[in-house]
């Protein structure tokens, strides 16, 4: 997924309106959200990662992974990125659909 989901999807969780206030609680400058709302940036840093997993409640290696994979290369380490996700998330397909319609936000899995 885009930096742009992960960035939406903390606002819904903290309720946040305005994406200045959601880069102040993932470490991002002004500059550095607008580049992620404009689409001139598509991935963030493991940190930034690191923060959205804790704010969605999320195991970090799976937003960590989703945005490696963002940035591959080749189909070759984007489908590595992707598996380490999967592993990461610890569930399985039925529970990620459930556990997806049961909070909102989106597990790439």
């Amino acid at each position: 997924m885009q930096s742009l989901f992960w960035i939406s999807e903390v606002m819904k969780a903290k309720e946040l309106p305005s994406y200045n206030q959601a880069a102040t609680h993932l470490g991002i400058s002004r500059s550095g959200i607008s580049k992620h709302v404009c689409g001139k940036a598509n991935t963030l840093h493991d940190e930034q990662c690191i923060k959205v997993a804790e704010i969605l409640g999320l195991e970090p290696m799976v937003v960590i992974a989703d945005q490696q994979a963002q940035s591959a290369k080749n189909d070759e380490m984007r489908k590595f990125w992707e598996n380490v996700a999967k592993k990461s998330s610890g569930i399985n397909g039925a529970q990620r659909r459930n556990r997806t319609a049961d909070t909102r936000i989106f597990n790439p899995l």
